[in-house]
C-alpha cells in the first residue's frame, strides 16, 4: 500500500503522523538529474537525514540516503546506521571500469536487480535465454546453521566455494564478520556464525548454499592430478598474460585503415554465425568464434599503433564536472592492471576546459603533451562539438578503444523529462555513423548513459515490449549504462546495508591513496585456449584453486547466435566455453 502525506520531516510532529518511529526503514531521495547546484541538492537531503537523526530510534532504524557528489558523505560518516549512496561516485566507478573492462556496468547491475527470465523459446535466441537467466542472480545475505557439521580438519573459504558452486551453481563471494565484508578470504576457516555473501538466483537457493554440510572423512570430488595441474598452470598463465602489455607500434595511415577493414570482418562473421546456428550450431559457433578472436586481437593491434603508446584509448563525452573522478577512476584501474590509457575529454566550451585544466593540475592529475612522471596515462583537452563530424575525428573518435557518452542534465517541461536523454541518444548515432554495416556496434566499446529507462529503446530495436528494458542485446554488452541502478543501490541497501561497501570494495581498487591499493579488486581476463570446449565448472574450479572467484563470462558477437557481445552472469556448471571468453574474477584478499 502506498500512502502520501503532506508535511516536513523537519516538523517532529508532521514524522509522528506519518507513523515514522514504527517504520523499518526510512529512503531520503534527492534529485540525481538536478539542473541547477548539485551541492545545494546534497545538502538539503542531509540536512533532512540530520533532522531524522534526532528523533527516530538509531538502534532501530535503518536510513539510506541519496547523495550526488561523492564528497557530501564525509558529513554524514559520524551518524550510525545510515548508508549514503552517491550517485556520481557509484555510476563514474562503473563506467571507468567498462572502459577497460567491458560488460562490468551490466554484471553489476544484473546483481542488484530482480528481474524475471522472460520466456519465449520460440523467438528467443540461445544468447538471450544465458543472458537472461544469469541477470536473475542477485547477492545474497545469509547465515551459516549452528548446528552445521564441518569435517574435523577446518573448511576454509577456497573449499567451500568450490563445493557450493558444484552443488548449487551458487557463487560464494565474501564472508560478512562483524559488520565487516571480506571478499574472497581463500584461507579464512569458515565458523557456523558467520554470514556468507552469495550469488544466487533466489533466496532458496542461497540459504541451500548456506545449508552445504561436508561430512565428516568426505573430502572434495577432484579430477584426476595431471589434468588438475594442467588446468591450475593454465589459469595462472591467464593473468600472467593479461598483465604483460604488447609493444607500441609507429601510427599510420595503413593500419587505421586496416583497423576498420578487420571490424567490417569482424561483423560479416557474427552474421555467418547467426545463419548457419540452425544448420550445424556447435560447428559454426567454434569455427567463427576462433575466427573473430583472431580479428579482434588485430584490430585491437591496429588501434594501439594510431595512439602510439598506449593500451587503451577512452573518449568522454559529457559534464565537465564528472571528469576528475572519472579520470582518477580510470587511471587508478589500469595502474592495477598494469596497462597504459589515454583519456580524451570532448567539450565545446574553451572556458570550462580552462577550468578542468587547473583542477587536474591540482590534483596532479598527468596532461597529454606535458612532462610529467611516468604513470599509467594522461588526459587529454580537445575544444569540440561531439556532433560536428571533424571534431569527433579530431578527438580521435576512430582510434579510440572506449567511447563514453554522459547524460548531460537540463531542463525540461514537465511532461517532457525524457528529452534529458535527447542529447545523448544524438550523439550515440552520430558515433555509429563512423562504423557503417555496424547496426550493433560491437568494436570499439560504445558506452552510453541514459536517465530514463524506456529510452534504451531508442538505440535499441531489439528491446521485446513485454520484456524487461534490460533485456536488449546493447544492455546486454554494456553499452548502456541506466541511471535507474543507483535507485536499485538504494532499495538493496535497505536489505543489505553493506552492499554499497561491497560494490565499492569490488571496484574502487583503492583510490586517493589508500595503504589497501593492491587488494580485492574485480578484473575481467581472457579466459585460455587451453579450457576450450570444457565446462564453466571445470574453469571456476581452476580459478578457485589459484585464489581468484569467478562471477561470470563476457562473450563475443556470434556465441550463440548473438549480434553483439554479452554478459554472462554466474553461468550454468555444464555451459562450454567459446574462443574469446573473457572471465570476470574477484583477487584473493
Amino acid at each position: 500500500m502506498l500512502r502520501s502525506l503532506v508535511g516536513s520531516e523537519m516538523c517532529i510532529r508532521d514524522s509522528e503522523r506519518a507513523k515514522a518511529q514504527f517504520a523499518s526503514g526510512i529512503f531520503v531521495l534527492s534529485d540525481q538529474n538536478c539542473t541547477g547546484d548539485s551541492a545545494q541538492e546534497d545538502a538539503r537531503a542531509i540536512m533532512r537525514t540530520l533532522a531524522i537523526c534526532r528523533w527516530r530510534p538509531a538502534a532501530r532504524v535503518n536510513v539510506v540516503t541519496q547523495l550526488v557528489l561523492p564528497t557530501s558523505k564525509e558529513h554524514l560518516a559520524s551518524q550510525p546506521r545510515v548508508c549514503c549512496v552517491c550517485a556520481d561516485e557509484m555510476k563514474l566507478l562503473m563506467l571507468a571500469h567498462s572502459c577497460l573492462d567491458p560488460g562490468l556496468s551490466t554484471l553489476v547491475c544484473n546483481l542488484l536487480t530482480s528481474v524475471k527470465p522472460f520466456k519465449d523459446e520460440q523467438n528467443q535466441d540461445h544468447w538471450s535465454v544465458e543472458y537472461e537467466n544469469g541477470a536473475a542472480n542477485e547477492i545474497y545475505r545469509v547465515s551459516l546453521s549452528r548446528s552445521i557439521q564441518f569435517c574435523e580438519s577446518e573448511v576454509s573459504f577456497r573449499t567451500a566455494a568450490a563445493e557450493i558452486f558444484k552443488e548449487q551453481n551458487c557463487v560464494l563471494l565474501g564472508v560478512e564478520i562483524d559488520g565487516e565484508v571480506m571478499l574472497n578470504p581463500q584461507s579464512y576457516a569458515l565458523q557456523p556464525e558467520d554470514t556468507l555473501l552469495v550469488i544466487a538466483t533466489s533466496s532458496k537457493v542461497a540459504q541451500k548454499a548456506a545449508e552445504w554440510v561436508l561430512p565428516e572423512g568426505v573430502t572434495p570430488r577432484m579430477a584426476s592430478k595431471k589434468s588438475r595441474q594442467q588446468d591450475l598452470n593454465e589459469a595462472l598463465d591467464m593473468f600472467q598474460r593479461n598483465k604483460t602489455a604488447p609493444s607500441a607500434t609507429p601510427p599510420s595511415e595503413k593500419t587505421n585503415t586496416e583497423r576498420q577493414e578487420w571490424q567490417r570482418e569482424l561483423l560479416e562473421l557474427a552474421g555467418a554465425a547467426a545463419e548457419n546456428c540452425e544448420a550445424n550450431p556447435l560447428e559454426a559457433l567454434q569455427t567463427v568464434a576462433s575466427q573473430i578472436q583472431v580479428l579482434s586481437d588485430k584490430a585491437h593491434a591496429a588501434s594501439r599503433s594510431v595512439r602510439c603508446d598506449t593500451d587503451h584509448h577512452v573518449l568522454l563525452i559529457g559534464p565537465l564536472h564528472n571528469v576528475p573522478f572519472f579520470a582518477e577512476a580510470v587511471l587508478q584501474s589500469a595502474a592495477v592492471k598494469q596497462e597504459t590509457v589515454l583519456i580524451t575529454v570532448l567539450h565545446p566550451n574553451q572556458a570550462g576546459l580552462d577550468v578542468l585544466e587547473q583542477t587536474l593540475r591540482r590534483s596532479s592529475t598527468a596532461l597529454y603533451g606535458q612532462s610529467h612522471e611516468a604513470g599509467p596515462g594522461s588526459v587529454r583537452l580537445v575544444r569540440g562539438s561531439p556532433l560536428v563530424e571533424a571534431e569527433l575525428k579530431a578527438a580521435g573518435v576512430v582510434s579510440a578503444t572506449s567511447l563514453v557518452v554522459l547524460s548531460s542534465a537540463t531542463p525540461n517541461s514537465e511532461g517532457h523529462e525524457y528529452l534529458v536523454d535527447a542529447e545523448a541518444i544524438m550523439i550515440a548515432a552520430k558515433i555509429r555513423s563512423f562504423f557503417p554495416g555496424q547496426a550493433h556496434l560491437v568494436y570499439p566499446h560504445l558506452i552510453v548513459e541514459l536517465v530514463w529507462t524506456t529510452n534504451i529503446s531508442m538505440l535499441d530495436d531489439l528491446v521485446v515490449p513485454e520484456a524487461s528494458h534490460f533485456s536488449g542485446a546493447l544492455f546486454a554488452s554494456g553499452s548502456i549504462y541506466s541511471s535507474a541502478v543507483v535507485d536499485y543501490m538504494a532499495c538493496q541497501a535497505y536489505y543489505n546495508p553493506l552492499i554499497i561497501g561491497l560494490l565499492t570494495e569490488l571496484m574502487d581498487a583503492g583510490r586517493c591513496g589508500d595503504k589497501k591499493k593492491h587488494r580485492n579488486k574485480l578484473q575481467q581476463v581472457l579466459v585460455s585456449a587451453h579450457f576450450v570446449g570444457k565446462t564453466y565448472g571445470v574453469l571456476f574450479n581452476a580459478l578457485a584453486d589459484v585464489g581468484y572467484i569467478c562471477m561470470g563470462l563476457y562473450r563475443m558477437a556470434g556465441t550463440h547466435c548473438s549480434p553483439n557481445n554479452y554478459v554472462s552472469t554466474n553461468p550454468e556448471v555444464n555451459s562450454i566455453i567459446i574462443a574469446g571468453d573473457r572471465a570476470y574474477v574477484v583477487a584473493p584478499s
